[in-house]
């Protein structure tokens, strides 16, 4: 699998430079947009930091609390400056504490010493402003002409204004219904003009309990109730112009008794002209935080009621450098999520059951729309049941290809190599099964199975199979068992066979292994060439007491083969060498002598062959078939001066005699036994 280094951004507090990020969920997109620093959501061509672009272009909070405090069950906003100060927040809450759906929408900008209401919306839709309301895009104008005669009521602005009440000594009291005087038309004006179309001032005493509304617009009864309409081309409400303040929806805000719900805030972009074929653009909806100066900063915040509380939380956040923040008010990355259940859930909602469907995917891409990396998640056979599948794909520059696939089983299969950068992989228990020391070593602290493949090692230096030293006093080494695979019922186990190659001619070409060692299912072992042995060398029986011994001489250039024969002929101990002439000895140890044995149908003989260019005719002597007992026949120390005839003592000494030397001359004497070799 290959992943980029800025992976998500978070790997090495590394960042992405030069990729887009773009995710395609069937009929949905998400969008980073890295050369011009914005997100789209549905839209790969982003006009701002975040863009929602779809038939239905909303923005849900939810709060899954079931609450009906008045106040509760909010959703925010949170708009916060570089010292993570809240200087705006827009809430969306219960009104009142009724089981019902109303709804309060809060606006609220912070005065320099606190988060305070500037605009409430209640259930009633009606407005409620903490501040001035500035109408930047026009005039505010009453124009009313009288021209009628008769009776009539003609109300050009109805004020009813009844301010009573006793002012306290000291105290000055101030009622403004509308205060509107604003005729700005001269020709002779040179000056700077400043015209306000309605001033409210709204100065409350300090006896009774007062509260001063600025603005109440009661609207009821018709099919369509709006508390105001701005209408224009530029028709901008601007809030706290001189401090912080609130869009509220007004139904029972920050209620401490009662049963009223808050009211829902929406907040919809200007529609077209539908139900025709003009393919008309609807309005966009542009959320955008306030301009700052220089390194200063803005982000932008939602929040939403939090359980078992009576606030709101910080849910979701936009950076000041777009960063997207989901529980996180300082994202490190494009897309930061941060919680106790930090889960990211991609649901393929297709009802299909296909090996490969129902599929998700993870896409990177490049800044050509090239698909470098993909994590797939799929459905696994045909089956209607839950089993899946992990893919993970890399571009070779020949389009994607699986590189490691965990089946259903979590089997791990990989199509290239496997890199550790740390030291150990560890089992499940997390003790380390197999260690690396940075160096190309690896160890392995238990069994080690391969199934169906071979171990290979690198040609590149040689290699050792061994067991480690162990440590203590006196302790013993450990065996090193090698076993070829076992079979069952009547069938043959394994050989364990060892091969090499020879070497060939001149080039780069490798040269062609051959068995070199065969240790076969039997114990037999099969060795087609030279067996090295070191001076004093022993194969020993199965209680390690020597059978054969093995010693050297230096410059050696004779030895003995032993050659095996066929059926009928008899196998052979041959002495071979440079030299030309080489005895064949046979050094019995103190006492002892060279002993031939008989077998069952014959009694031990010497056989002597002549000149093998003459033929292979033999002289042979035999021993006796039944021996009375063991004897010894002793030869003369020395040759005779002349010819003579060997005759032995009742000891068994032999002697030189003349052949006239008695009558048992020509046969007793003339004996030699074959104990004579005992």
């Amino acid at each position: 699998m290959g992943i980029s280094t800025g992976f998500f951004n978070r790997f090495g507090n590394q960042r992405v430079v030069g990729t887009d990020l773009e995710i395609d969920l069937l009929d949905g997109t998400l969008s980073v947009d890295e050369e011009n620093n914005r997100v789209g959501i549905g839209d790969t061509a982003p006009g701002t930091k975040l863009q929602v672009t779809d038939t239905a272009p909303y923005v849900t909070l939810k709060n899954s609390t079931a609450e009906n405090s008045d106040g509760g069950c909010e959703a925010r906003v949170i708009f916060e400056d570089h010292a993570d100060a809240t200087l705006a927040q827009i809430e969306g809450s219960h009104s009142g504490s009724s089981d019902d759906t109303k709804g309060k929408l809060i606006l609220s900008t912070h005065t320099g010493s606190s988060l305070t209401t500037a605009l409430t919306i209640d259930d009633e839709q009606a407005t409620t402003l903490a501040g001035d309301l500035t109408v930047g895009g026009g005039n505010l104008v009453v124009d009313t002409n009288v021209t009628a005669t008769t009776n009539h009521t003609t109300v050009a602005a109805h004020i009813d204004y009844d301010a009573t009440g006793i002012i306290a000594s000291g105290q000055t009291g101030q009622n403004i219904g509308i205060d509107l005087d604003i005729n700005s038309d001269s020709p002779t004006m040179v000056g700077t003009v400043l015209n306000t179309g309605i001033d409210v001032d709204l100065t409350g005493g300090t006896s009774g309990a007062q509260t001063n509304i600025g603005l109440d617009i009661f609207a009821s009864g018709a099919d369509q109730n709006f508390g105001a309409i701005i209408t224009g081309t530029t028709a901008d409400l601007i809030l706290g112009a001189a401090g912080n303040a609130d869009l509220t929806v007004l139904t029972a805000r920050d209620q401490t008794t009662g049963t009223t719900a808050g009211k829902n805030l929406s907040i919809s972009a200007g529609s077209a002209v539908t139900g025709g074929s003009n393919n008309i653009n609807g309005g966009d909806l542009i959320l955008s935080t306030g301009k700052g100066d220089g390194t200063g900063t803005a982000s932008m915040q939602f929040r939403t009621k939090v359980s078992g509380t009576d606030d709101v939380g910080e849910r979701m956040r936009i950076h000041t450098d777009g960063n997207v923040g989901i529980g996180d008010s300082a994202p490190g990355t494009m897309l930061q999520i941060k919680g106790a259940n930090a889960y990211l859930t991609l649901q393929n909602e297709t009802a299909e059951n296909s090996d490969g469907g129902c599929e998700t995917r993870l896409i990177f891409e490049d800044h050509g729309n090239n698909a470098l990396g993909q994590i797939e998640i799929s459905h696994v056979g045909s089956s209607d049941d839950e089993k899946g599948k992990m893919v993970l794909s890399t571009n070779n520059d020949s389009g994607l290809q699986a590189a490691l696939t965990i089946s259903e089983t979590q089997n791990v299969a990989l199509a290239g190599d496997l890199q550790v950068s740390g030291n150990n992989i560890v089992d499940s228990a997390g003790s380390a099964g197999i260690s690396f020391d940075g160096s190309g070593n690896t160890q392995v602290d238990g069994d080690l199975s391969v199934n169906g493949g071979d171990i290979q090692y690198g040609n590149g230096q040689n290699a050792t199979m061994s067991i480690a030293a162990v440590s203590g006093t006196n302790t013993a080494g450990k065996n090193l068992t090698i076993s070829g695979g076992q079979s069952t019922g009547n069938a043959n186990g394994g050989n364990i066979i060892f091969q090499s190659s020879a070497a060939g001619g001149s080039g780069s070409s490798a040269n062609s292994l051959a068995t070199v060692f065969t240790i076969e299912n039997d114990g037999d072992i099969s060795v087609p060439g030279d067996i090295g042995m070191t001076d004093s060398s022993a194969i020993n029986d199965e209680n390690n007491n020597k059978l054969l011994k093995f010693c050297s001489v230096g410059s050696a250039v004779n030895y003995v083969e032993i050659e095996n024969a066929a059926d009928g002929t008899a196998p052979a101990i041959s002495v071979l060498g440079d030299s030309s002439n080489i005895t064949m000895s046979l050094k019995p140890k103190g006492t002892g002598g060279v002993r031939i044995f008989g077998s069952t149908a014959a009694a031990a003989s010497l056989l002597l062959n002549e000149d093998s260019d003459n033929g292979t005719n033999f002289m042979k002597f035999q021993a006796a078939a039944n021996i009375a007992s063991n004897h010894t026949y002793t030869f003369p120390s020395a040759l005779p001066g002349a010819d003579r005839v060997l005759q032995s003592d009742s000891s068994g000494q032999l002697s030189w005699v003349e052949a006239s030397g008695g009558s048992a001359a020509n046969d007793e004497n003339l004996i030699l036994h074959m104990q004579v070799f005992t």
